[in-house]
């Protein structure tokens, strides 16, 4: 759907304004049935965090001062060692906050936290055609013809795009996070300005 309207401005100025809206279904899209789940590990992850924040190890060792460290599961369980979660590839996690992310490397290390639904596989990829995208803007132009046969044009886009997880045309899926389905994507970009300029010749731009 589109609604566009123009107005001839003083200086042989052109400036026209459009809503631009799109609506998908029936898309593509993958989702892994076997996602790793983080919520096992969580008491661990807030635990090294909180180790972390007091100037520990993320294991809750080498305290300083008076200071002292709070026992992470995963390692007193024996799941993963100390080194483990003491790495600098941790201490990322810790710091982005990224619990998923280190439940897929414990995943990757070790079996023996079930954090698959299904420990025999990996990535299980299901396809199915229920997809919907939302893509809505407003878009500004300003136009300017010059006598000489110049043409100058100033372009403003301010969007919003959302999806459930379309599937990419090469057939490789983005396989979609099953417990946050619908949001914002990387093609959400949310404002954009370009310029054009040219000479015109028997109403064409070149």
């Amino acid at each position: 759907m589109e609604f566009h309207v123009q107005h001839e401005l003083p200086g042989e100025l052109v400036a026209q304004i459009a809503y631009v809206a799109r609506r998908g279904t029936r898309l593509y899209r993958g989702y892994d049935l076997n996602q790793t789940n983080a919520d096992p590990i969580l008491p661990s992850f807030l635990a090294m965090q909180s180790n972390a924040a007091r100037g520990c190890r993320a294991d809750g060792t080498a305290c300083p001062g008076a200071a002292s460290g709070t026992a992470v599961p995963i390692v007193t369980s024996g799941l993963v060692t100390a080194a483990f979660v003491n790495s600098t590839t941790t201490a990322g996690d810790l710091n982005l906050n990224a619990a998923g992310t280190l439940a897929g490397r414990i995943e990757q290390t070790t079996l023996a936290g079930r954090l698959r639904p299904n420990q025999q596989f990996g990535v299980i990829t299901y396809v199915d055609s229920g997809g919907d995208s939302y893509y809505h803007s407003l878009q500004a132009t300003l136009r300017k013809r010059f006598s000489s046969g110049l043409l100058f044009g100033l372009a403003y886009t301010f969007a919003k795009s959302i999806d459930d997880q379309s599937w990419i045309r090469s057939l490789q899926a983005r396989v979609a996070d099953s417990a946050r389905p619908t949001r914002a994507r990387p093609t959400d970009i949310r404002t954009g300005v370009s310029s054009v300029g040219g000479r015109t010749s028997t109403g064409r731009t070149f």
